[in-house]
């Protein structure tokens, strides 16, 4: 979990520095970027579901 976060938050700030009206190049980079986090919040929600599971376990 803590892992996630970390890398959220460094694809967050790089996400930052972008200015959403840049050249092609930096609007491929914003997507990838874009992508990631995607996959990370996929990541996140497959976690969760994992603890909740566990949880009704105990």
């Amino acid at each position: 979990m803590k892992s996630i976060k970390k890398r959220v938050r460094a694809l967050k700030k790089r996400l930052a520095l972008f200015d959403t009206s840049g050249s092609d190049k930096e609007t491929d980079e914003i997507l990838k970027l874009e992508q990631k986090l995607g996959r990370l919040k996929v990541d996140w929600e497959r976690w969760e579901e994992k603890r909740r599971l566990q949880q009704k376990r105990e």
